[in-house]
């Protein structure tokens, strides 16, 4: 039987609501028929590892400099990088900045085996025994280093 916190990182996987395939992403970044209130940045992450081969592309749509919504392709990565990149987006889009902060912080804690703040994590503690999979916390680590993009106000 499945336990619950893999059934959620499946779901998350799965869900369709941000997804996009690489053909809509290109034919996004040609278009000239976007809504000119909207400004799209296109952001590829990929693995520092030299044993993950896990990219990503992101969409994000801006309205007034404010992240109004997200997009992403989960169509080169595993299953634990695509969910974690959901989760990432569905936060991005709707917490301050502080909240993305402090939720780095303690993301980053968890994923180190040190003490944190299970609240802080939100989602993401179902990841949190990949402490116990060096070679998975590469999975998460793109989702991390675009939150810490978007906290950073550099996208």
């Amino acid at each position: 039987m499945i336990n619950e916190n893999k059934l959620f990182i499946i779901e998350n996987y799965k869900d369709k609501q941000r997804l996009l395939n690489y053909q809509q992403i290109e034919e996004l970044k040609k278009s000239n028929n976007i809504n000119p209130e909207f400004e799209l940045n296109f952001v590829n992450f990929k693995s520092n590892s030299l044993n993950c081969g896990d990219e990503i592309t992101f969409l994000i749509w801006k309205k007034n400099n404010k992240i109004f919504k997200i997009n992403f392709s989960n169509e080169d990565c595993c299953l634990i990088a695509g969910s974690a990149a959901n989760i990432a987006c569905s936060y991005v889009e709707k917490i301050s900045y502080k909240e993305i902060g402090e939720m780095l912080i303690n993301i980053e804690c968890m994923l180190n085996n040190e003490f944190y703040n299970e609240k802080k994590v939100k989602n993401f503690k179902v990841f949190s025994n990949l402490s116990n999979f060096l070679n998975r916390k590469e999975c998460i680590n793109i989702a991390i280093e675009f939150m810490k993009k978007v906290f950073n106000h550099e996208l």
